[in-house]
């Protein structure tokens, strides 16, 4: 045989899509409240920012009440 010659293969797969799920899930605890489904306090501002930094980006108006 030629140093070249391929002698086997070998494959390893390893189905995720529950891991992938589990992670999704924990994301998505992570920023909505359990009991309403509504987005919490870190998913509010983050929303607040990403408006405050696109209407910059678009140069469209913004404004904000507290």
């Amino acid at each position: 045989m030629s140093r070249n010659t391929l002698l086997g293969f070998a494959k390893i797969t390893r189905d995720i899509s529950e891991q992938k799920a589990i992670n999704d899930r924990i994301a998505w605890m992570a920023r909505y409240d359990a009991l309403t489904g509504l987005p919490n306090r870190v998913e509010f501002f983050e929303r607040v920012e990403k408006l405050i930094t696109g209407s910059d980006a678009r140069a469209l108006p913004f404004s904000r009440s507290i």
